[in-house]
């Protein structure tokens, strides 16, 4: 899943798809293959999805989450994701 096209295919069963609006999300497919996320989900979190490089899984995405700040946090957190 190295390749951010593979990755963006994942989604294709992405459970919010509402990026219009006030109720937008901003986790949309897009952003989260650009952050290096791909859509694994399981039965319990329809939301699943994974780091590509460090294996790291997230789930419970609302409507506020944004990909790209959760990469920069992630980064403070695990400085070796530098190394991925």
């Amino acid at each position: 899943m190295n390749l951010e096209e593979r990755r963006l295919h994942s989604f294709g069963r992405w459970p919010h798809t509402d990026t219009t609006g006030a109720a937008a999300f901003l986790a949309t497919p897009i952003k989260l293959a650009k952050s290096g996320f791909y859509h694994h989900p399981t039965p319990q979190y329809p939301d699943r999805v994974v780091c590509f490089c460090c294996g790291v899984a997230l789930v419970h995405w609302n409507r506020h989450h944004d990909p790209w700040f959760v990469v920069s946090a992630r980064w403070l957190v695990y400085p070796s994701i530098l190394r991925c």
